[in-house]
């Protein structure tokens, strides 16, 4: 956890949530975005820096925000308008009513 760069109020949580679980492989993708644990070859156990994911269950950690994740869920940017005639400008900037 001191490579994944853990919050550390959360490493005494996180060990005793994954205590029980054996396991004979860690993965820590080069991004350190989160720690896999697995057993026989299938992933059981996700870490990330807020939350632990075991078997579908989630705990979240101090600091988990819910969200879409993965940037699957892109947010809608705020687009200009015509001071004019108050419609949005297309991707050019000049007002296709204007």
């Amino acid at each position: 956890m001191e490579s994944f760069a853990m919050p550390v109020e959360a490493r005494a949580t996180v060990r005793d949530l994954v205590a029980h679980i054996a396991v004979d492989r860690i993965w820590i993708p080069y991004s350190r975005s989160y720690i896999a644990l697995g057993k026989d070859g299938t992933r059981a156990v996700y870490i990330g820096k807020t939350y632990v994911w075991i078997d579908g269950d989630l705990t979240s950690l101090p600091g988990y925000a819910p969200g879409g994740g993965g940037g699957s869920a892109r947010a809608e940017r705020e687009r200009p308008v015509c001071p004019t005639c108050g419609y949005e400008l297309p991707g050019t900037g000049i007002c296709d009513n204007c």
